[in-house]
């Protein structure tokens, strides 16, 4: 399972934006695609865990927020937390 090529495409070419000269070859594409499925499972796979070991059926949101920070992603959970909240 796989993230959408376009959203992936759409994602990068926003972010690259401010640069004039700036372009994304398929390759790179196909990389953040493949790396960021990876990390999504990964992330997913230790929230299940989490979830199984204190006896719960569903993965929240804090558990994805838990598991970014045992991970040491712990940069990422401030701003997750302020856009969970709008």
């Amino acid at each position: 399972m796989s993230l959408p090529i376009r959203g992936v495409r759409h994602v990068m070419a926003h972010t690259i934006s401010t640069e004039p000269r700036a372009a994304l070859s398929e390759d790179a594409v196909e990389a953040v695609q493949v790396c960021t499925g990876e990390f999504l499972s990964l992330l997913v796979s230790e929230a299940r865990q989490r979830v199984a070991r204190e006896g719960r059926d569903a993965v929240t949101e804090a558990d994805l927020l838990a598991v970014l920070n045992t991970l040491g992603f712990r940069g990422f959970t401030d701003s997750l937390k302020s856009h969970l909240q709008r």
